[in-house]
């Protein structure tokens, strides 16, 4: 695929309209995975076709290893609905979800095209959209955090970001919240 550079956002949504798979998982060029990670992954798809959402712990991989934490914890693996994950984990990044391309294409949600920290909203429409989900109680995805990346920097777009996806959130939760949850919406997000 050929295009203009448009930023992550349209390159991952260019992406969802050109794949074909079953699945889809979304791996940044700085992270890794796990050894056997798309095996397990393959085996839990066979072992559970029902879930839209198969969701990966994240090994958050710090240049200093003692400083690794892993942001999701469960004893085994889990499966809720995906509302009842953001309920218990208020965290959608983005590389943690191997979804059912089906969801994807039936639901419509893309990435808000041109901003950063992108995963904001994404993650929180596709669990509100996803029946089952199944939380991994072993990590899969390793996170890579760095000095300077743009999750670490201050930058001016960084800030207009915030501000862009904080009004996404807020119309999302408009639409989609009802009115007696909307505060501990905005508490967490």
């Amino acid at each position: 695929i050929h295009q203009e550079n448009c930023g992550l956002t349209v390159a991952r949504n260019t992406g969802f309209e050109a794949s074909n798979g079953t699945y889809t998982w979304l791996v940044d060029s700085d992270d890794w995975l796990t050894n056997n990670a798309v095996d397990t992954v393959l085996s839990l798809i066979d072992s559970f076709p029902e879930i839209g959402v198969f969701i990966t712990p994240l090994l958050w991989a710090s240049d200093d290893p003692r400083h690794n934490w892993i942001d999701i914890l469960v004893d085994n693996n889990t499966t809720m609905s995906g509302i009842e994950y953001l309920e218990k984990f208020p965290n959608g990044a983005t590389p943690r979800n191997i979804m059912k391309s089906s969801l994807l294409k039936s639901s419509g949600i893309r990435f808000a095209p041109k901003i950063l920290h992108e995963d904001g909203l994404f993650g929180i429409e596709l669990y509100h959209i996803a029946d089952k989900v199944l939380v991994l109680s072993n990590y899969l995805y390793n996170y890579r955090q760095r000095s300077g990346s743009i999750m670490h920097t201050i930058t001016i777009k960084n800030a207009y970001s915030h501000i862009s996806m904080h009004k996404l959130l807020m119309d999302f939760m408009v639409k989609n919240i009802p009115i007696e949850k909307q505060n501990d919406f905005k508490l967490r997000y």
